[in-house]
Parts: C-alpha cells; sequence; structure tokens
C-alpha cells in the first residue's frame, strides 16, 4: 500500500468490497433470475455463462487450474470488450489469483 490516507479511509479495499457485494444484493438482474423456477433459471444461466464443457483455461502460478465456457452472453461480451478473449481470461484470473494470495498474507502477517 503506497497512499497512508486512502488506506486510513478504505483499509486494503474492504469498503469497496461491501459496496460491490451490495449492489448485487439489489441488482435487478439478479432478482429476476432467483425469480425464475429452477430449471428456466438453469437454461439462463447456461444461456449467460455458456454451456460446458468449458473452452478456456489457465493455469494458476503455483495454483489450480481455472477454466470457463468459450460460448454465452458474458463471453461474448468480453470479446468485444477486450478483443483476445483468451488473453483477456489469462490476465483476469491471475491477477484475480494474486490479489487474492496477496490480501492473505497481508492477513496473515502478524
Amino acid at each position: 500500500m503506497d497512499d497512508p490516507k486512502w488506506a486510513a479511509v478504505h483499509g486494503y479495499g474492504s469498503g469497496l468490497r461491501l459496496k460491490q457485494q451490495s449492489a448485487r444484493r439489489t441488482d435487478p438482474n439478479q432478482s429476476y433470475l432467483l425469480s425464475l423456477p429452477a430449471r428456466r433459471r438453469a437454461e439462463a444461466m447456461a444461456a449467460l455463462n455458456g454451456p460446458k464443457p468449458p473452452g478456456l483455461s489457465v493455469d494458476l502460478p503455483g495454483g489450480p487450474t481455472v477454466s470457463r465456457s468459450d460460448k454465452g452472453c458474458r463471453t461474448a461480451a468480453m470479446g468485444i470488450l477486450y478483443g483476445d478473449l483468451k488473453g483477456w481470461y489469462r490476465a483476469s484470473s491471475v491477477e484475480r489469483y494474486l490479489s487474492t494470495l496477496r490480501s492473505q498474507r497481508v492477513l496473515d502477517d502478524p
């Protein structure tokens, strides 16, 4: 952390994560999905996230392999936004994994 003033207000970003979680709870799209019957919800989630088996996978540094479908609405949107879908998925997966490791090391540090 290189900005003590920001950290004094936000900590290690946990306040931002709480805001993000709150936004998810009040998301009308999430409410709609939860209102669907189980079968229809599964169909909607498959359209949104793509079918199995996954078509993208990343070996995380010193960790597990993560994967997701290379089809579906979200994947199509990411491909349009970032152009290089495989490169974006690799970079975003590694960043999330390393961020989690870093946070855990900070919490574990006496």
